[in-house]
């Protein structure tokens, strides 16, 4: 579902003066204060998250996401979440090629059950997450950042090629974020298309990846940590490749 987003460039400007569609068909009034709310649970949520209390991070979650279904039950277009006007258009114009009726709304919805999958992630609750992190990547098909959590669970199952698939459209699909996200939405992908490429053999690729995401950022000790195994281990490669002794 990749379109050329060249093809559309006269629309980017449009697209520009009108806002995503953050809340369904209420007065304003009831529609911002509803926003400020979900935005506030959402902010909660991914602080308990990150001080150890992801039980107490899906009730706020689940908060979100119930207010979401319930206002969109009816709805008969296809719904979108988007973080990014670029992200949005892609969206849209992929509804048109395939002459269906759609609508964006910004990301509370989708980073809401993304938030949900990384809690039931840390209570260690695999298949729920698995189907969350689906939900929000059906939510938003384009988002790096998705991709990229999803690619992480498979790469935990030693799925190398599903991995390596999801963390190659991860590094595609960074290209649709805003500008100051990008840079490390790629490292992350780019990481993982190198890891992956290790663990199928191929430490040409791998090396290669990792010299992009030092390109990018010179510090990056990830990057930097991945390249001295593959240092150790080419220098291990000739004794494993030597076979037995010569018995001459």
């Amino acid at each position: 579902m990749r379109l050329i987003l060249s093809v559309a460039a006269t629309l980017v400007f449009a697209l520009a003066a009108v806002p995503l569609s953050a809340e369904p068909r209420e007065d304003e009034a009831r529609g911002a204060a509803q926003a400020r709310t979900n935005s506030a649970l959402l902010d909660e949520a991914f602080a308990l998250i990150q001080r150890g209390q992801p039980a107490a991070a899906i009730e706020r979650l689940d908060r979100i996401i119930a207010y979401y279904e319930k206002a969109y039950a009816g709805e008969k277009r296809r719904i979108y979440c988007a973080r990014s006007n670029a992200e949005t258009l892609l969206y849209l114009l992929s509804a048109a090629s395939e002459k269906k009726d759609a609508v964006a709304l910004d990301s509370t919805w989708s980073d809401a059950v993304f938030g949900k999958a990384f809690a039931l992630i840390d209570l260690r609750r695999k298949d729920e997450a698995r189907a969350m992190l689906e939900r929000a990547i059906e939510l938003s098909p384009n988002n790096s950042q998705y991709a990229a959590e999803l690619a992480e669970m498979k790469k935990n199952e030693h799925d190398w090629k599903g991995a390596l698939e999801l963390f190659e459209k991860a590094a595609d699909d960074a290209a649709l974020a805003d500008d100051a996200d990008q840079p490390r939405l790629k490292a992350r992908a780019w990481r993982g298309i190198g890891y992956a490429h290790i663990e199928l053999g191929d430490l040409d690729k791998a090396e290669e990846m990792f010299l992009k995401c030092l390109k990018l950022d010179p510090n990056d000790r990830g990057a930097q940590s991945e390249l001295q195994y593959l240092k150790d281990l080419r220098k291990q490669q000739p004794k494993a490749n030597a076979g037995p002794p010569s018995q001459g």
